[in-house]
């Protein structure tokens, strides 16, 4: 798709009057390329199109571009994340950094060009929408999405012009008619309509594969332990869709009861759900709003944080359920009388929740999940030196099941000690299949106590035909891991995948990362692995622990050969030198390896100096940027670090 003419206003001052005008995007780039020392102040423009007068919303005819501000408040992207991002998606666009932006606090602008302009009412659900596609929701300004946002033209702090960065790239527009259909499609699984009439087909809610699967979702965040009257106004709640498949779907959530299911007169229970259904009333205003504010009162929310988010018509739901809320008011005095967190690993692994061991293929992760299993089982007291908790474990080993023999013969000959409480799941297990869950439920109640740890190994061998990009699948695969941590009282442990940014964390759809109360990042490298935890709720960010994967020669095969497998053994951080391996990384770490054994520790301007001398065969105007990428590269990857004075030295 060509550029189009953008049809945006500018003025002398954000408080000034604005002037149409038009401009092109060659000429919008070479603009925005020159950057002016002083004061946050003066010229600016607006990414829309306003006749000539004052900067306001009202006024607005339409949107010219999606501008998004990355502030970096709360996590960091860098400048060559952002590039990458860009560029996966094949978007044109300009990315310069912003008034406060330094090396070590980036914060940047990025405007995509658009493929039409888009009407104020489209603005805001369309930025979030690229944003998710970029994966940079948890980065952006919300302030980005006011329609007559005022952009100064950029401006440095005098001192720090050199660290102006500017950069386009060049693409196709952002499709606005594609990404609107894509929202509202995205926008009509999400929303209810509800309605007191029985029918087959209540305003939307038709009886389809679909809607089974999002009433299945809003039951596992209900607690069928619940006292009766919201446990029975649940069942009417989905006995008012009509549904020929509704007595089912109670009735399975229902058995999940111990308060209300009694497994011993099954079917005399059986006949009170059948009363209850039998004596719905359309008059009590109990509608399929109800379940829905009770999921969303127990944590529900929509798997994106950007996508529509159901709003239960208040005149479907009576005043007395509205009032009818989960939240208490605590005072000082009562903070204090609430229990503490609780864990199983101390600051690490939780004893409720949902959590995931993620890394690439060959990292160890299985081992590192077994080894933690079997810890846990056995009540090994510490894991890797800290102090541990004995809990019942069941452990699916579903890729690569039939191995598990050789890894649990493998850790006992490591650790001296018989794996002799470890429930191991072996065979086809699918997370979205309500049935199998149930199942597993079923079969793990009688025979464990509460609290016991899930470990799911992977979680790609448990959502066979998933989409992991998808948020409706992904949302269905975490409700039925919540739902299994909220039955068991427990928590669990999903393996899984890094994505191909491994800095980006868990393979597939964002909503991933969030919905998990902790993750444990895998890694190999050269000189051993490492585990390293991300997300601890109420715990410790950024534990990192190594080990390597001591081979053991296990019991015989059918032929009566011997096997081999391996167990995790915890190691002293590597203390020997390592080295990067890129072109670029290499010229400019040799050369500060020479400057700090000959001197000593490098303050960041002669380390900068130096690198820029390394890279002078680049081309000039991209030698700096190019310098500080590459300094940047080297201290995420641990090959330099910063001393207490902020100067660089080895590791």
């Amino acid at each position: 798709m060509q550029a189009m003419t953008l049809n945006i206003a500018t003025s002398s001052s954000h408080s000034h009057p604005m002037q149409a005008r038009s401009i092109s995007w060659p000429s919008l780039c070479e603009r925005l390329k020159r950057v002016i020392g002083g004061a946050k102040e003066g010229r600016g423009w607006v990414a829309a199109n306003i006749p000539d007068g004052p900067r306001a919303n009202d006024r607005v005819i339409s949107t010219s571009l999606l501008v998004f501000d990355i502030d970096n408040k709360g996590s960091v992207v860098t400048q060559a994340e952002l590039e990458m991002a860009i560029r996966d998606n094949g978007y044109r666009a300009i990315l310069h950094s912003t008034y406060n932006h330094t090396p070590d606090n980036p914060r940047f602008r990025l405007i995509l060009d658009i493929s039409e302009p888009i009407k104020p009412p489209d603005h805001k659900s369309l930025l979030l929408h690229v944003a998710q596609n970029l994966g940079i929701t948890d980065f952006i300004d919300t302030a980005c999405m006011d329609i007559s946002r005022y952009f100064y033209l950029p401006r440095c702090p005098t001192g720090r012009i050199e660290d102006y960065v500017f950069l386009s790239v060049d693409g196709d527009a952002v499709n606005i008619e594609a990404c609107l259909d894509r929202i509202k499609f995205d926008r009509r699984s999400l929303e209810p309509q509800p309605s007191v009439k029985i029918e087959s087909e209540v305003n939307g809610w038709e009886e389809n594969e679909s809607n089974i699967a999002k009433i299945k979702e809003f039951l596992g965040y209900c607690s069928a332990d619940c006292e009766y009257e919201k446990w029975r106004n649940i069942i009417w709640s989905v006995t008012s869709l009509g549904w020929d498949i509704g007595v089912d779907l109670v009735r399975d959530w229902s058995k999940a009861s111990l308060r209300h299911w009694v497994k011993s007169s099954a079917q005399t229970t059986d006949e009170v759900l059948q009363g209850l259904i039998e004596s719905f009333d359309p008059e009590r205003d109990i509608t399929i709003g109800t379940l829905i504010a009770e999921s969303k009162s127990n944590g529900w929310t929509p798997v994106s944080p950007f996508e529509q988010i159901l709003v239960v018509d208040q005149e479907s739901v009576p005043e007395s359920q509205m009032r009818n809320r989960s939240y208490q008011i605590y005072s000082r005095e009562d903070l204090r009388k609430l229990p503490k967190q609780q864990w199983l690993i101390h600051g690490v692994l939780p004893l409720q929740g949902t959590a995931a061991i993620f890394g690439a293929p060959g990292t160890g992760k299985s081992f590192l999940a077994l080894d933690l299993a079997a810890r846990i089982s056995e009540g090994v007291d510490q894991w890797f030196g800290v102090g541990a908790k004995q809990r019942d474990v069941v452990y699916m080993a579903l890729e690569g099941g039939g191995g598990i023999r050789k890894r649990i013969d493998a850790w006992e000959i490591e650790n001296s000690k018989k794996v002799e409480n470890l429930q191991l799941v072996i065979g086809e297990f699918n997370l979205k299949d309500s049935e199998h869950v149930a199942g597993l439920m079923q079969d793990t109640k009688p025979k464990l106590n509460k609290g016991w740890v899930t470990f799911i190994d992977t979680l790609n061998q448990a959502s066979p035909g998933s989409d992991e990009n998808s948020s409706v699948d992904m949302g269905l695969l975490l409700a039925a891991a919540k739902r299994i941590a909220m039955e068991s009282e427990g928590i669990v442990v999903l393996i899984h995948h890094s994505g191909k940014d491994g800095s980006k964390g868990l393979r597939g759809h964002s909503s991933m990362n969030a919905a998990m109360d902790l993750t444990i990042e895998v890694k190999k490298t050269a000189v051993g692995h490492s585990w390293s935890t991300h997300k601890v709720k109420d715990g410790d960010d950024g534990v990192t622990k190594h080990f390597t994967l001591a081979i053991h020669t296990t019991s015989g095969s059918t032929f009566d050969e011997h096997e081999t497998s391996c167990a995790v053994r915890p190691t002293e951080p590597p203390k020997h030198e390592r080295t990067p391996t890129g072109k670029l990384q290499i010229s400019v770490f040799n050369a500060l390896k020479a400057k700090y054994e000959a001197n000593g520790p490098i303050t960041k301007m002669d380390a900068l100096g130096l690198a820029k001398e390394v890279l002078v065969n680049e081309p000039q105007h991209r030698v700096t940027t190019k310098a500080k990428e590459t300094l940047a590269s080297l201290k995420s990857g641990e090959y330099i670090k910063e001393d207490e004075n902020k100067c660089i030295c080895l590791p």
